[in-house]
């Protein structure tokens, strides 16, 4: 046969590499090694677990050189599509070493069997590992290093008395985050890069004075979630910290409000071929439906209920009211709408304030009523796909579901990535999603049972 006769064909040969306190340690893994990378948007901190054969490192087994708060670096990669040149490597995790064990075991035949096993925590961990308690501020009085978190919202906050004043949400929560884990990024050579979106909402430091527990749980607060989203993300340099309004479409495509331009250019829209595809699971549920709900702001229970009751409870569907039931959503949203304060003592600006604080709970009800409706259409599940390093938690995907039809191309918002990788054998991305528009685009199609199946050319 002729050369010219013979087909090329490329192989899928992913490739990672595992870097802890600057040294490459991925040939540790041999073939029997497996990194396992789980982000969620909605947990605080992202987690790798990694097994390594038990192999000498410096002598000793790996076990006895690695310690808690080494930092990691992950990156993966994977021959192109249809060429014969590779990716450059793409950071999927970096952050801290928490734990490292070591199993020894004789299995059936007698033969000893030996594992390091090292848990890792994104940047997201310092959230949880730093905190805030008023013993804290009292015994940093006086130690000649960086203050802490309690220190920063005692000390810095009151002893400029900015306490009482409303600050824009965005920079009291950066400057939160950033001051209270400025010394362990620092040591681990990080730095967080700011991705903020969010622009409107204030925040009162006096009431989060009495915080207590992890920073996490106050940042988290004030975040104003549904209405908002705060993560940790991996950007190509450094951590990058988001804050943006949740990037969500209703049913009719329309993006819901304060999801502006800046956030979509933030955003990836990635596209997967049906051939990519190793497993799909879908569902929709009542578990979501609602139809009545219900916004508590957060300056007094007496200003939620007049704002509430004055424009009703935002019924979202009558008929789903009948069919489903009476299910109400409360949510309280901790952010002010201005610069003004409702603790002012001058009466005019304080009946302004409140007023603002009704407007602003009515307008976070009109989002929750545009974003249930029709929720019960909304899909939900999981995609497993050959792996590719760049998908990422807080991004859509767009799956190419039929070779003939564009009408069966759904979209779908990634709320969870799981990378599964072992040297040699697999490389898998597991993608959790929400809102996924895919049984009302099957609505519109006739027979798509078959026009599903139908062969054809897949786009990659």
């Amino acid at each position: 046969m002729s050369q010219s006769n013979i087909a090329t064909r490329h192989s899928y040969r992913p490739e990672i590499k595992v870097e802890i306190d600057g040294g490459d340690v991925t040939h540790l893994l041999g073939d029997r090694g497996s990194v396992r990378i789980s982000k969620n948007l909605y947990a605080p901190t992202g987690e790798a677990q990694l097994i390594f054969p038990d192999m000498p490192l410096d002598g000793d087994s790996a076990y006895g050189q690695w310690e808690p708060f080494q930092p990691i670096t992950i990156s993966m990669r994977r021959w192109r599509e249809g060429s014969a040149s590779l990716e450059d490597f793409y950071v999927v995790f970096r952050g801290f070493l928490r734990s490292v064990g070591r199993n020894e075991s004789i299995d059936g035949q007698g033969k000893p069997q030996r594992f390091v096993t090292v848990v890792a925590h994104d940047a997201g961990c310092l959230f949880l590992v730093e905190r805030l308690h008023p013993w804290i501020t009292f015994q940093n009085r006086g130690i000649p290093t960086k203050d802490g978190a309690s220190t920063f919202l005692n000390e810095y906050l009151v002893g400029t008395e900015l306490v009482s004043k409303a600050h824009p949400a965005g920079d009291f929560l950066w400057e939160v985050a950033t001051i209270t884990t400025d010394s362990m990024m620092t040591a681990a050579g990080y730095e967080f890069q700011k991705k903020f979106f969010v622009k409107r909402g204030t925040i009162i430091p006096a009431t989060a004075l009495s915080q207590e527990g992890p920073v996490w749980s106050l940042l988290d607060r004030y975040a104003d979630r549904p209405w908002n989203e705060f993560f940790v993300r991996e950007g190509e340099d450094n951590p990058e910290l988001v804050f943006r309004p949740a990037p969500w479409f209703d049913m009719d495509g329309n993006p819901l409000p304060d999801f502006d331009d800046d956030v979509n250019a933030d955003l990836r829209f990635f596209e997967i071929p049906m051939s990519n595809v190793v497993a799909l699971n879908a569902h929709r549920d009542d578990a979501e439906m609602v139809n009545h709900v219900w916004v508590v702001p957060p300056q007094g229970a007496a200003i939620g209920y007049a704002s509430s009751v004055a424009n009703g409870m935002g019924v979202v569907n009558a008929e789903t009211r009948a069919k489903y039931g009476d299910r109400i959503q409360i949510e309280e949203t901790h952010l002010l709408p201005s610069q003004l304060s409702v603790m002012n003592n001058r009466e005019a600006e304080q009946n302004e304030a409140q007023e603002g604080v009704k407007g602003w709970a009515e307008e976070r009800q009109k989002w929750l009523i545009q974003a249930g409706e029709q929720t019960h259409n909304f899909e939900r599940g999981s995609l497993t796909v050959k792996g590719y390093a760049s998908y990422r938690v807080g991004d859509y995907f767009r799956l190419k579901r039929s070779a003939k039809s564009e009408s069966l191309w759904w979209s779908a918002y990634v709320t969870q990535v799981v990378h599964d990788f072992q040297p040699f054998n697999r490389f898998l991305c597991t993608l959790h999603y929400i809102r996924s528009d895919q049984w009302v685009r099957r609505k519109n199609v006739q027979g798509a049972y078959w026009v599903e199946r139908q062969r054809g050319i897949d786009v990659a």
